[in-house]
């Protein structure tokens, strides 16, 4: 019983090697990252459960047509510790990359918690790989340790996953990766910004919506002021008591004669002597 346990666990550690040796590192899900490659970066899929007993993952990486130089000792398993500078950017031979905790089954990603935006990061974090993330590296002298620094644009590069025990010795390896090639960049000196070479109809467009937004613009202002210069103040109505002192007819006493004021004086003078007679 014991025996057929042993080779069980033979066979089972065997199978676990067999598929890391032939399996090889993979762009992410284009689902997640729509640009990748990019000019200067490329993101992997780490390799989840592929294989379990190691503690530890390095990723190497190199120009396509570069030299596949042995990344590690044969006899103690250790690894050469070539970085991006010493191999001039991979393109003399291969270099380390970047090294992360080795992703066990146990991480297994849900695609439904993507739907999460405060889960995104970690589960992106747990599952993918991006080359090229490290700028300051290269220009930091005092930096030690891996450089993850920015890929050169319209290259192929080929990758590979190393898997590390606990004294951090190499146990297992997959293949190296088809060539991935960065997207292709064009100087920025290469941009024709000459209006010749513009099409006549979206110069006569574009003329016609930049007089359209000063005319626009003009009326604006014309409003604006001429509201402002004809605005006049509210004035309000004052209003007191009046100070005249209504004078009230005399009582009209017997004898007294009244007469209009729109006799001439002749006629009056008359009408006069003939009341007196």
């Amino acid at each position: 019983m014991g025996g057929s346990r042993r080779l069980l666990f033979v066979l089972c550690f065997l199978r676990q090697v067999f598929y890391a040796q032939t399996d090889v590192p993979l762009l992410a899900n284009s689902d997640f990252f729509t640009l990748n490659p990019t000019q200067t970066t490329i993101t992997l899929e780490k390799p989840i459960c592929m294989y379990r007993p190691a503690i530890t993952v390095y990723l190497y990486g190199m120009v396509k047509g570069a030299p596949v130089l042995p990344l590690y000792d044969a006899t103690t398993k250790k690894v050469f510790a070539t970085n991006y500078s010493a191999t001039n950017g991979g393109q003399l031979g291969p270099y380390q990359v970047a090294s992360f905790n080795n992703p066990t089954c146990d991480n297994s990603i849900v695609l439904s918690n993507m739907a999460d935006p405060t889960r995104v990061q970690s589960i992106l974090t747990a599952t993918t790989v991006r080359v090229g993330s490290d700028v300051g590296c290269l220009t930091d002298p005092n930096f030690k340790g891996i450089c993850n620094a920015p890929l050169q644009s319209n290259t192929g590069y080929r990758f590979k996953y190393l898997f590390m025990d606990i004294n951090n010795a190499v146990i297992s390896e997959t293949d190296w990766s088809p060539p991935i090639v960065t997207v292709n960049g064009n100087p920025s000196s290469t941009i024709d910004t000459w209006p010749g070479r513009r099409s006549g109809g979206m110069i006569v467009l574009t003329s016609i919506l930049s007089t359209l937004v000063f005319i626009i613009l003009f009326a604006y202002v014309v409003g604006f002021i001429f509201s402002i210069v004809n605005e006049t103040p509210a004035t309000e109505v004052q209003r007191h008591d009046t100070q005249s002192v209504p004078v009230l007819p005399k009582p009209q006493e017997i004898g007294d004669v009244t007469f209009s004021s729109a006799l001439t004086g002749q006629e009056r003078e008359r009408y006069v002597a003939k009341q007196q007679a």
